[in-house]
């Protein structure tokens, strides 16, 4: 759905999904709503309220229980599980700015490095 939303606004996007895919005609006993749980790297201490995100998700269920919504929680579990450790493979310089070659997935970076996150 998106990366960064609120707990609190969640559910309504995952109702739309649910609301469509129940349209289509064709009989879904579930439906993957996506992930979008929000990950504040600048502010660690600020977590995402799992509580009012899956009391939203059960209200959603009761209200229309076919299909079933399936979330996927993704980097929003991981990162305050530890540290990301990777090989570097190469360090390049360009420019006056040194960038870092790592042996690592796309993922795991892209949405922090796009978002001005400190992940030092």
């Amino acid at each position: 759905m998106a990366s960064g939303p609120e707990a609190e606004s969640l559910p309504a996007a995952a109702e739309t999904v649910v609301r469509w895919a129940a349209g289509l005609g064709v009989p879904l006993a579930e439906v993957h709503v996506g992930g979008g749980a929000t990950v504040d790297c600048a502010t660690p201490d600020r977590r995402f309220d799992w509580s009012a995100y899956g009391h939203g998700l059960a209200r959603l269920g009761r209200a229309h229980p076919e299909p079933t919504p399936r979330i996927e929680p993704g980097r929003a579990l991981t990162p305050y599980c530890g540290r990301y450790a990777t090989e570097v493979l190469d360090v390049k310089r360009s420019y006056g700015e040194e960038f870092v070659v790592l042996r690592g997935g796309t993922l795991h970076l892209r949405t922090p490095a796009t978002k001005g996150h400190d992940q030092l």
